[in-house]
């Protein structure tokens, strides 16, 4: 089996902040299928500490029933944390009804279907 995560210089990574260890694996396979880097925090304190990694991710994908370190708490220390960071494309990915999410970002309801995943990413990234 494959890592969640791979680190490869040459590709832009995509951070997956998802808690469900099956959902993740799918969304990285995805995303490296389509010539992203992925990296994987199963919480939002862990994708905080990934944000520190060069380079910047390209594109946030976030669940919001996080342990730890809720999505939407990530969310509003994304946006309080650092500058460069509110620039970063968040596609939130949930089973959650309705959720107030800040402006710019998108919500693609679970269960996912790939194929406007990948549409999403690819609106969010210019690809």
């Amino acid at each position: 089996m494959e890592q969640l995560n791979s680190e490869h210089s040459d590709k832009r990574p995509i951070l997956i902040v998802e808690d469900d260890r099956d959902i993740a694996e799918v969304m990285a396979e995805l995303v490296r299928g389509d010539g992203y880097d992925a990296r994987v925090a199963t919480d939002g304190q862990q994708a905080l500490k990934r944000l520190h990694e060069s380079p910047l991710p390209c594109c946030i994908l976030l669940d919001l029933m996080l342990p730890v370190l809720s999505g939407w708490d990530f969310l509003e220390t994304l946006q309080d944390e650092r500058p460069e960071y509110r620039d970063i494309p968040v596609i939130v990915v949930s089973a959650a009804h309705n959720p107030r999410l800040p402006e710019g970002v998108r919500l693609l309801p679970k269960p996912l279907d790939l194929a406007t995943l990948t549409r999403a990413i690819g609106e969010a990234t210019g690809h």
